[in-house]
């Protein structure tokens, strides 16, 4: 018995067919279950076999798998519940969409957009070039341009979506089945938050949705000749692959499958001449960036060095962001390839930048965890979930069933060979990409930048539940209510599946990047130079100097971009007020130190540093660079970020700089004033918001602590008024602990805030606070000095608070064993004792 075919048109007559066609159109679902299958069967006159009334030899019968034994299938219905599911997808992508930009990498392939030039490897060039478009093209639609792209985002994701419903009608005949599958797939977590923001993921998602519905019309075609779906894929593969390489995975299945499925047709040399030319004109997007703005001709190259500039003198100009070197063939290779993150590596660098990543089947583990869920949030008590699993529970038996029965394959006839090949496609991905996969994603935020990479499966899997419902819905469900049983358990999963998420998902008011960005820069002294280390501070910042043009006179740079000779060269033509004394910023004869630049720098612009290792007790472990001490440079907390102060100046008036800090920090301190940081119970730890509060707090701990190192300098009360050049004891003291005090009692009441609200605090405040008081071992010849100046900051405090309990306790220990007692055992800080 047929399960899943819709009504099998025979030859009874045109009036049958018009009828049977009319009556599909008005409800596919109950011809899908009530109308009578004729099966084909061969005709013995004739050595052939009847197919929809057009003769297919034997021979031909072994092509497609030898799906022709099995009923033709509806390509053709479906089309207008596809659209519709797509435009209410839409809707709700329109109602949570974010309004700005956001964390990873969307700030900089809009600032690659903006600029004309590409973006981080493989330059990711059509998304550039559609991103570009969607800035003029919805100029009217939004207040920025971040807002513009993540609309276009949204409406690739949504597009996915119809065709996802359009594969999922052909493997299973009903409306019903394929639109619990797409809609399931649009308002999953992963899929509904990568559609709310300018991600190259929502156009990786589309082609990956396009190919599986291109496959499985293949794979089902009606004709073993037709050939124009075939090269339909052949340009989609090429122009999916200027996006975002992993779709290789699933071409490197689906691609023989094909040839495999259609050899008479395909492997004729004009087919294959054909198909390699579609595949070429796919790839074009890469000659817009690459080879009409850059010169990269091999004949242009002498010695290693490029010489485009003098065989193509149209193309000295240097977009305002760029990423590698475009005047060679090298370069471009080089970032086709992603050779400077290595090709077949998730992520630049190895254990020692990034950590131990896991192995192949903890991070399988991991992807079946996220699919069941939910998530855990590991700063919660008892962890509790982050967000509901893409699956939801009641999509796992769906997913299971659907998944044999495409590896059993008798109730899918026709659509066998196009289930086999997409769970051949969805094991084949989950087994090489977390074979290749280097992070450590034990760390939540790292997890969740692996976890972008699941969505490609995850379109198959939501595949899988669609045949799977389709299974167990006919062998279940009353016939007499079938159709409306099985609209209304649809309903009820879609409806769920949005319920859940909607919360969690809704970035409707969310600016949190965009204003700690915009307020780190906007801040900044006149003509100044900022050095980004991290994602979230270079990214974004990008994104407001290049797109929306804010602090023009500022010199936006990268510490980690700067170890690359081509950035040198690109920003010296850029920014030529700007010294780079060496070919990059790497340990080696023509490379330069951070101390060098600094020295070549630092007298003409203020330098201030954004990000790093932080919180650091040092100028070396903050910019993790080896030539730096405070010997050399002195540097002080300047709002967000750090001010780099040369030790040859005469003085240091901290108290100036500590004014500095306070106008330039006021915007953060009035916006956590008005309850705009993020909700810390909505994002988890795994979000760049969560990172941004952190930002907002380590701040106060780089001020504190600094502050306190310069309280321990500070002659003390018993220098009698003598104090060297002048200045008033009191008044330094008194001044440098009150600042400190406003410091600590912040992060005390960030304590409290966490406890109370059942999270476990971000990183060690207790850790903070002794970080400044030190340890025996670690500052032996400084011990007196330091307790001796904690005693005096615990002093000058008018009020208890946790910090205080903290300072007393640590305290207490020092002395205790400084004069060689056993140690102390601080009493529990929330008993009131």
């Amino acid at each position: 018995r047929n399960l899943f075919m819709p009504a099998w048109k025979g030859d009874d007559g045109e009036e049958e067919q018009e009828e049977q066609e009319q009556e599909q159109e008005g409800s596919s679902d109950r011809n899908s279950l009530t109308s009578p299958v004729t099966p084909l069967t061969p005709s013995h006159q004739h050595g052939e076999w009847e197919d929809a009334g057009e003769a297919i030899t034997p021979s031909e019968d072994r092509d497609g798998f030898g799906m022709y034994r099995h009923p033709a299938v509806d390509m053709e219905g479906g089309r207008m519940q596809a659209a519709i599911t797509s435009f209410l997808i839409l809707s709700v992508y329109y109602r949570t969409l974010s309004p700005s930009i956001s964390g990873g990498d969307s700030g900089e392939v809009m600032a690659a957009a903006c600029s004309g030039g590409p973006a981080h490897p493989p330059g990711y060039p059509l998304f550039v070039l559609l991103a570009r478009g969607a800035m003029s093209l919805f100029a009217s639609l939004g207040e920025n341009k971040a807002y513009r792209v993540n609309l276009m985002c949204a409406m690739l994701t949504a597009a996915g979506v119809y065709h996802l419903h359009r594969a999922a009608r052909v493997m299973t005949g009903s409306d019903s089945s394929a639109t619990l599958a797409s809609a399931m797939y649009g308002l999953s977590p992963l899929i509904w938050n990568n559609a709310l923001q300018a991600e190259v993921f929502a156009l990786n998602n589309f082609f990956v949705c396009l190919l599986t519905n291109l496959l499985v019309r293949y794979l089902a075609r009606d004709r073993p000749s037709a050939t124009r779906v075939a090269f339909t894929g052949a340009f989609v593969v090429g122009l999916g692959l200027t996006n975002q390489h992993t779709l290789v995975l699933y071409c490197a299945i689906i691609v023989p499958s094909v040839l495999f499925s259609g050899w008479r047709q395909l492997l004729l040399p004009s087919s294959i001449l054909k198909c390699t030319a579609l595949l070429l004109l796919g790839l074009t997007p890469y000659s817009h960036m690459w080879w009409l703005e850059g010169c990269p001709i091999p004949w242009a190259e002498k010695e290693g060095h490029s010489l485009g500039v003098k065989f193509c003198p149209q193309f000295e100009h240097v977009p305002q962001y760029s990423w590698g070197d475009r005047r060679s063939f090298q370069g471009f290779l080089n970032h086709f390839l992603r050779k400077d993150y290595g090709t077949f590596v998730l992520a630049a660098g190895g254990t020692e930048v990034h950590g131990k990543p896991v192995s192949l089947l903890e991070g399988i583990r991991f992807y079946l965890e996220d699919i069941a869920g939910p998530r855990l949030d590991e700063r919660r008590r008892g962890h509790t979930k982050t967000y509901e699993g893409q699956l939801m529970y009641i999509g796992i038996p769906f997913a299971v069933v659907g998944l044999i029965l495409c590896l059993y394959g008798r109730p899918l006839q026709r659509n066998l060979a196009a289930g086999r090949v997409l769970v051949i496609c969805y094991l084949f991905y989950i087994i090489v990409f977390h074979s290749l996969a280097n992070l450590p994603i034990k760390v939540p935020l790292f997890l969740a930048v692996h976890a972008r990479f699941w969505q490609m499966p995850n379109s198959t899997l939501f595949l899988f539940v669609g045949i799977g419902f389709e299974f167990l819905s006919r062998r279940f469900a009353d016939k007499a209510f079938a159709l409306s049983v099985r609209w209304a358990i649809v309903c009820l999963c879609v409806w769920l599946q949005f319920v859940k998420n909607f919360d969690k998902q809704d970035q409707s008011g969310n600016y949190a990047v965009e204003f700690v960005t915009r307020t780190a820069i906007e801040t900044l002294p006149p003509n100044a130079i900022l050095l980004c280390s991290g994602d979230l501070q270079f990214n974004p910042g990008l994104y407001l100097t290049v797109c929306e043009n804010v602090r023009p006179d500022v010199r936006f740079m990268s510490l980690q971009l700067m170890s690359y000779r081509w950035y040198g060269l690109n920003s010296s033509i850029k920014w030529p007020g700007v010294v780079f004394p060496g070919r990059s910023h790497w340990p080696d004869k023509y490379g330069y130190s951070l101390q060098k630049f600094y020295d070549a720098n630092i007298w003409d612009r203020p330098i201030h540093s954004y990000g790093g290792n932080r919180p650091a007790e040092n100028l070396e472990k903050l910019l993790e660079d080896p030539s730096l001490n405070e010997d050399q440079f002195f540097h002080f907390t300047w709002g967000l970020t750090d001010r780099m102060i040369p030790t040859q100046v005469e003085k240091i008036n901290i108290h100036q700089y500590a004014r500095c800090h306070a106008k330039a920090f006021a915007p953060m301190e009035e916006w956590e004033k008005n309850g705009s940081l993020p909700d810390l119970l909505k994002y988890g730890e795994d979000t760049w918001e969560d990172q941004v509060v952190r930002e907002f707090y380590i701040t106060y701990h780089r001020f504190g602590h600094q502050l306190m190192e310069y309280y321990r300098t500070l002659p003390g009360e018993t220098c009698g008024g003598a104090c060297p050049e002048g200045c008033d004891c009191d008044y330094s003291m008194g001044t440098t602990l009150a600042l400190a005090r406003h410091s600590y009692q912040k992060l005390g009441d960030a304590y409290n805030n966490y406890t109370a609200w059942g999270l476990e605090v971000p990183f060690n405040w207790d850790g903070a606070v002794h970080q400044n008081l030190g340890t025996i071992d670690e500052y032996e010849g400084n011990a007196v000095g330091m307790l001796y100046n904690w005693w005096r900051y615990l002093d000058h405090k008018k009020d208890s608070d946790i910090l205080s309990n903290v300072i007393s306790r640590k305290v207490t220990k020092m002395k205790m064993q400084a004069i060689g007692t056993a140690p102390y055992e601080p009493p529990d800080p929330f008993s009131g004792g």
